[in-house]
């Protein structure tokens, strides 16, 4: 069965490669929330967020990760 599935990375540094090598292995995980990919980072925050969607509710307006005006971010599962 499918579901969604969220990569998150914590690292001193949030630079190009790095987010070339999260982008490479969310595709392997693509198959678990066929229906929306994001990616966002923060270099304030060491972060790097790739969730992938499955869409079982909101399909129109339930794109994720959620980023707020101040920069936090958000992706929910479930």
């Amino acid at each position: 069965s499918k579901m969604c599935g969220i990569i998150i990375v914590l690292s001193t540094r949030v630079d190009l490669a790095l987010k070339e090598e999260v982008s490479a292995l969310q595709s392997l995980i693509r198959h678990r929330g066929p229906d929306h990919s994001g990616l966002v980072h923060s270099s304030e925050n060491r972060l790097i967020m790739a969730p992938e969607r499955l869409v079982i509710v909101d399909p129109h307006s339930g794109k994720q990760p959620f980023v707020a005006d101040n920069g936090d971010i958000l992706a929910v599962n479930g």
